[in-house]
C-alpha cells in the first residue's frame, strides 16, 4: 500500500472516529436529559407521597398546628427580645417543648420551669401577644388593644416592677392600648384611666365610676 492510500484510509478511519464522537455526544445529552427527568420526577413523587402521608389521620393537623406553633413562636421571640432588651430568645425543640435562650447567662437554654416569675411573665406575655396579633391577622386586622385578666397577684414587688416595666416598653413603641383587670393597689397606680367597681355596702348590688389619674 502506497503512502497516499494510507493516508487516505487514515482520513477516512478518522471521519469515521469524528462521526462516532458526535454520535456518542448526542446519545449521551439524550441519557443525561431522561436521567435528570427521572430524578426531577422521583423528587415530585417524593413529595406527593409525603402529602399523602400527611392526610392520612392526624398527621395532616398535626403538621398545619406544628406549622402554627412555630409561627406563633417566632413572633413571640421577637416581642420577647424586644421586652427583655435582648436577654432572651423563644424557639421550640425537636419534642415540640418551649426553650428559652438566656444571653445573660452565655446563651444557655433553659426550660420553662427554671425561669424565676418575672422571666416567666414576660415570656407568657410574648406568647399571648403573638398569639392575640396571629388571631387578628385572620381578621386582616391590626393589634390595637390587649386585655390583661389579672395574673398579677402571684408576682412579687420586684417581678412586680419588671411587668410593668414591660408593658410600659410595649405601650410607647406599638401604640398599644392595654387593659388590666387587678385588684392590686399598685396595677391601680400605673393605669391612668379606670373604671373602678364597688359593691355597695348591705347590698348585692355594685357602682362603677371613671377615674382619671
Amino acid at each position: 500500500m502506497s503512502i497516499k492510500q494510507e493516508l487516505d484510509l487514515s482520513k477516512k478511519n478518522y471521519g469515521y472516529l469524528e462521526n462516532q464522537i458526535k454520535n456518542d455526544k448526542i446519545i449521551f445529552e439524550k441519557k443525561k436529559n431522561t436521567f435528570e427527568k427521572k430524578l426531577e420526577n422521583d423528587k415530585i413523587l417524593a413529595e406527593i407521597t409525603e402529602i399523602e402521608k400527611l392526610f392520612k389521620g392526624k398527621t395532616f393537623v398535626q403538621f398545619l398546628a406544628k406549622y402554627q406553633l412555630n409561627y406563633v413562636c417566632k413572633k413571640a421571640s421577637e416581642i420577647l427580645i424586644n421586652i427583655s432588651c435582648g436577654r432572651f430568645e423563644l424557639s421550640i425543640d425537636d419534642e415540640g417543648e418551649f426553650i428559652i435562650s438566656d444571653f445573660q447567662n452565655g446563651g444557655i437554654r433553659r426550660m420553662p420551669a427554671t425561669l424565676s416569675g418575672g422571666e416567666t411573665f414576660l415570656v407568657s406575655l410574648s406568647l399571648a401577644l403573638a398569639l392575640s396579633s396571629q388571631i387578628q391577622l385572620k381578621g386582616n386586622a391590626p393589634l390595637e388593644f390587649f386585655f390583661m385578666d389579672e395574673g398579677f397577684g402571684t408576682l412579687d414587688n420586684e417581678t412586680l416592677d419588671v411587668a410593668l416595666d414591660c408593658l410600659k416598653k410595649l405601650k410607647s413603641e406599638n401604640n398599644l392600648s392595654i387593659g388590666i383587670i387587678s385588684h392590686i393597689d399598685k396595677i391601680k397606680e400605673f393605669v391612668p384611666i379606670k373604671l373602678e367597681i364597688n359593691q355597695t355596702e348591705y347590698s348585692a348590688s355594685s357602682t362603677a365610676k371613671i377615674v382619671v389619674g
